[in-house]
């Protein structure tokens, strides 16, 4: 007589199963994002509601998310504050935020550049600031917003390169950006996934026959 397999393993082996799945479709929603203004097209010049959609945003993958672009401060065409929406699925978190950024042309003197982090509601109609800091130019790879990291609430989220100060006097100044966000899956998934994998270990465990003859 087969005494079966424990309860608890079926329990873990289910716990498995759904772990598992939920990793590949988190891994599988988007590669990561390797986003080039002149070829992808202009981003967004603001963060206000109203110039973004859900439909919109660049979905985040794990791995490192490139975004690459070119802002203009002054001059006779229109600043622009370039703005990308990000969308972070369920089972992944933003661990780190660097930006690079270094002045490419012009005579206006820059002396500290605005960046900032926001987030945004499921609508994408309503948007808060989450932090803004102003490092002084040029900078390589700086890590931004450290303290607000990481990240693991699904949603929509944006990074800005929001404006300037020094002296402009009607002049005019382009700086090349780039950002580079870390995503990875989060730490919870990984653990319940080995739990699972125990109790999936267990279910598959020979049990041996009972022997009742006395």
């Amino acid at each position: 007589m087969d005494v079966g397999i424990r309860p608890n393993a079926r329990i873990l082996a289910a716990l498995a199963v759904a772990v598992f799945a939920a990793c590949c479709a988190a891994t599988a929603a988007a590669a990561p994002i390797d986003y080039d203004e002149s070829v992808d097209g202009q981003l967004p010049r603001a963060f206000a509601p109203g110039l973004h959609t859900p439909g919109s945003a660049l979905g985040l993958g794990a791995g490192t998310n490139l975004i690459t672009g070119t802002s203009q401060w002054g001059g006779t065409v229109s600043s622009t504050f370039d703005t990308a929406l990000l969308k972070l699925e369920d089972g992944l978190q933003i661990d780190s935020i660097a930006l690079s950024a270094a002045k490419v042309d012009g005579d206006a003197i820059l002396d500290l550049i605005r960046v900032e982090l926001f987030s945004y509601d499921a609508t994408v109609t309503s948007v808060a600031s989450i932090r803004f800091e102003r490092p002084a130019m040029p900078f390589a790879a700086t890590e931004f917003f450290v303290s607000d990291l990481p990240i693991d609430e699904a949603g929509f989220y944006g990074v800005a390169i929001a404006g300037y100060s020094g002296n402009t006097n009607n002049s005019f100044a382009f700086v090349d950006y780039t950002w580079n966000i870390a995503v990875v899956p989060e730490p919870g998934t990984g653990t319940l996934l080995a739990v699972g994998l125990v109790g999936f270990s267990l279910q598959r465990r020979p049990r041996g026959v009972a022997d009742f003859s006395g």
